[in-house]
């Protein structure tokens, strides 16, 4: 039976990767608010009335058409009710057609200039999101309007003092920033920010915490009101509350105890979300030397990156036991993290990560580490051991930022072009994917369990 001491061996002698990074630009997630809709499949009734030509029915059909709510999604089909309903002058339908134009949705080509027109529509009908969403393209300067942001504070005010929260925190950046006309005015920012949070509205909540975290608009600086906010913002799905919280967490800030474990969960979590800033910071502390952990103070959050600069740390201190259970851990990811990257291109990092970060050790203790490598590749009861110890671990809980960032198709991307076949937008992981069974696989693979004493 040959042993795979070469194959394992091997890592310790490759070199290192590129590194870059990808963001891609929508609207604000204010288009796509989400209204009422029928909650157990499309009603016959409903769907009579909707043919009949009553406008609330048609919106709520194309809702269900929209979502799946009820029946297989359906793009033309949600298209061409809210169309119906919108043209039978239902002001919901009406903001819900304009964000389909604005976004290219539903079957629509991208349009702003029909954005424009349907958002005007709904919002001279007293439709609160869509006067949010029509000072958004004067802000912007989009869909054939010239930019002018004092006209889009008139409609950011108008759909705040309607009651929309997106409109409330519009207003709020627009007094902290002093733009659009207003004179810079950090408490009227502080009003508004609050007004939009306690409207449930995650921006808000968020944008109400760097207030606090600053000490700006009038309140005292208070880190503890600030993780208040960020969490509240995090825990209902807002990638900047996360990041942010996460930022609380690295730096031991607002009442936290500093936990780096944290702190990457927080920063995974926004950066799956698309957060560029918390991407960014996976990265920077990937890079940043750590100590040896040993096999206690192991998360699954820590990526291979931060598992394998442990491991050289725990070789430098001559404590090989737990340099090579780190080593093994590290190894065992990537191979997870390979079966779960959908770019084939981005996989080698995994196998050249531990040369480029061991290489600075000393000679001595690399080549001492080296034999431990081949003795526990040698020994099939000792492996067999590693392989229960692995697999009694929890599979990866971090993003692979690290590896999807070495390949093609994100470096393609983040130099303004798209690979054949990708799409910017695309989810880089993997669909559906059996986190379990993977993890089994990679530990197989790397370690070769099928060889070993134990399974």
């Amino acid at each position: 039976m040959e042993k795979p001491t070469r194959q394992l061996a091997q890592l310790l002698v490759l070199a290192t990767a590129l590194i870059a990074a990808v963001t891609a630009a929508l609207l604000p997630p204010r288009l796509l608010a989400q209204p009422q809709a029928p909650s157990k499949g499309m009603d016959p009734k409903l769907l009579a009335k909707a043919n009949a030509g009553d406008a609330y029915s048609q919106y709520l059909v194309a809702y269900a058409y929209d979502k799946g709510v009820g029946v297989p999604k359906d793009p033309v089909q949600a298209d061409k009710w809210y169309r119906k309903a919108a043209e039978a002058g239902y002001p919901r339908a009406m903001a819900r057609l304009g964000a389909m134009y604005a976004l290219g949705r539903g079957g629509l080509p991208k349009d702003d200039v029909q954005a424009v027109i349907w958002f005007r529509k709904a919002a001279e009908a007293g439709q609160a999101l869509a006067m949010s969403n029509l000072g958004h393209m004067y802000a912007a300067g989009r869909g054939g309007l010239a930019q002018d942001e004092s006209e889009a504070v008139i409609w950011y005010r108008k759909a705040a003092e309607a009651g929309d929260a997106f409109g409330m925190t519009d207003l709020g950046d627009m007094y902290a920033a002093g733009r659009g006309g207003l004179a810079q005015d950090d408490s009227q920012a502080v009003i508004w920010y609050r007004k939009a949070a306690e409207f449930d509205n995650v921006r808000g909540m968020t944008d109400l915490g760097d207030m606090y975290a600053a000490g700006r608009g009038g309140l005292a600086k208070d880190d503890v009101e600030a993780v208040n906010w960020f969490r509240q913002a995090a825990e209902a799905g807002d990638a900047s509350g996360m990041f942010k919280l996460g930022v609380m967490y690295i730096t031991g800030r607002g009442g936290l105890k500093q936990d780096k474990a944290q702190a990457v969960s927080w920063f995974t979590k926004a950066a799956q979300l698309g957060d560029s800033n918390a991407q960014r910071a996976l990265v920077q502390m990937a890079q940043v030397s750590i100590a040896c952990i040993g096999r206690e103070g192991l998360a699954s959050q820590l990526t291979p990156v931060e598992l394998y600069k442990d491991a050289s740390s725990c070789i430098d201190q001559e404590r090989y036991d737990d340099g090579l259970f780190l080593y093994s851990v590290a190894g065992a990811y990537g191979r997870f993290d390979i079966l779960r990257v959908k770019d084939a291109t981005a996989h080698d990092v995994a196998v050249l990560l531990p040369g480029i970060i061991f290489r600075p050790l000393d000679k001595r203790k690399l080549a001492a580490f080296q034999e431990r490598v081949k003795q526990l590749s040698g020994n099939d009861t000792l492996r067999g051991k590693y392989c229960l110890d692995l697999k009694n671990i929890s599979p990866p809980q971090y993003f692979p930022i690290y590896m999807i960032s070495h390949g093609m198709v994100a470096t393609a991307n983040a130099m303004g072009f798209t690979l054949q076949g990708t799409n910017p937008g695309d989810n880089p992981l993997v669909s559906p994917f059996d986190a379990a069974q993977a993890w089994k696989q990679a530990v197989d693979e790397f370690l070769h369990c099928q060889n070993a004493g134990s399974h």
